[in-house]
Order: C-alpha cells, then sequence, then structure tokens
C-alpha cells in the first residue's frame, strides 16, 4: 500500500472476502491493514474470528488472532492463539517471535528462551533473538547469560547489518540498544546519533532506544 488510502484498502478487502470466503490473502491484507496501519485492534478481533471461522487451518487468523488480544493485554487469550498458531505452523517465526514476546511479559522465561532458542535452530540469521534471549536472561538476572546474547547480537548487527545495511536507521538504533543493555553509554549514544543524521524521523525507533 502506498498511496495511505488504508480505509478504501479495508473496502477492497472485504469485497474480495464476500465472494470468496476462503480467500484467506484477503482476510491477511485486512487483518494486516487493521493492525499495522489503522491501529483499529476491535476490527482485528472480529475478522481474525471470521477468519478462523471460514479458514480454520490457516495459521494466520490464530496469529493475527494474537495479536489483536495483544494490543488489549489479554495475555493468557493472545498466548492461547498464538500456541494454536504454532500448533498449524511450528516454523512461521513471526509467530514465534509474537509467541515468546508474550511469554516474556507474563515473566514465563522458562517458556520463552526455549522458543528463541528454537527460532535460531530454524534459522542461524534470525539475529534478533539473541537479543530477545539477552532481554529474557536480563529480566531473570542472569546477567552472565543475558551479556552472552548480547554480544551475540551485537557481534552479529555489526557483521551482517552494519556491511550490508550502512545506510539504514535500524542498523544503527539495533546497536544503540544493545549498546545501552550492555552498559557501553557513550557508544549507544553515538549510534544513536548516526541514526538521527540518516533520517531524524524516525522518532519511533529513537524513543524505543531512549
Amino acid at each position: 500500500q502506498v498511496s495511505g488510502e488504508y480505509e478504501k484498502d479495508v473496502k477492497e478487502y472485504k469485497e474480495a472476502i464476500r465472494i470468496d470466503p476462503h480467500a484467506a490473502i484477503a482476510y491477511g491484507g485486512l487483518l494486516w491493514v487493521y493492525l499495522d496501519y489503522l491501529g483499529e485492534a476491535d476490527s482485528a478481533l472480529v475478522w481474525s474470528e471470521k477468519m478462523i471461522t471460514d479458514n480454520p487451518n490457516n495459521v494466520w487468523g490464530y496469529a493475527n488472532l494474537g495479536s489483536a488480544w495483544l494490543c488489549y493485554d489479554s495475555l493468557a487469550k493472545a498466548e492461547e492463539a498464538f500456541i494454536k498458531a504454532r500448533e498449524i505452523n511450528p516454523d512461521l517465526i513471526l509467530n514465534l517471535y509474537n509467541l515468546a514476546h508474550t511469554y516474556r511479559i507474563q515473566k514465563k522465561y522458562d517458556k520463552a528462551i526455549p522458543t528463541l532458542k528454537y527460532i535460531l535452530k530454524i534459522n542461524q540469521d534470525e539475529i534478533s533473538a539473541y537479543y530477545d534471549l539477552g532481554i529474557n536472561y536480563q529480566s531473570m538476572g542472569n546477567q552472565v547469560e543475558a551479556r552472552k546474547y548480547f554480544l551475540s547480537f551485537k557481534k552479529s548487527a555489526e557483521e551482517e547489518w552494519g556491511k550490508k545495511l550502512p545506510n539504514d536507521v535500524g542498523t544503527y538504533t539495533s546497536l544503540a540498544a544493545v549498546f545501552a543493555r550492555l552498559g557501553a553509554m557513550d557508544s549507544s549514544m553515538q549510534m544513536l546519533r548516526k541514526a538521527i543524521e540518516i533520517d531524524s524521523a524516525q522518532h519511533y525507533k529513537f524513543a524505543e532506544v531512549l
């Protein structure tokens, strides 16, 4: 969606669903707009349920349902939906990240950590899992393990994103975040300033670091 006419998108996706309720791709597009662009979690709940009714074996119905419940801080319901999505597709990485995130918020670190390690088992290039593992161990008070995973993330981010995406704001905000987690505040601010130089309008990313 380039033009930003999201309400028009919604209308078109709904018409596609009316014509063919089993068109999972139309449901997926509609839920994507509701959750990522319009922020209408209530509509996402309703249409996720509809998608599950019409396409009960499609993983995205439950994955989006979990995201919608997460917007409402209904963590038990979000967890249940993400687990159901995992039963349908055990290797959907986005769903695994969301499930691990939900576990962590509930302080279920013993479940979040294996989920994140499974992501790395599926795909070693998913370096964000290292950062999330560090956060879980840090939340548990295990600074030794936390530091190990934060250093792994920093090394991979510098080697992968730093070389391949040297002008990307996300490269430097990610490095700024992990430097802060490691207690290297001067380096963190240096990376943050670099990100701001590239694009000063990325306020959400800057706020995450701060």
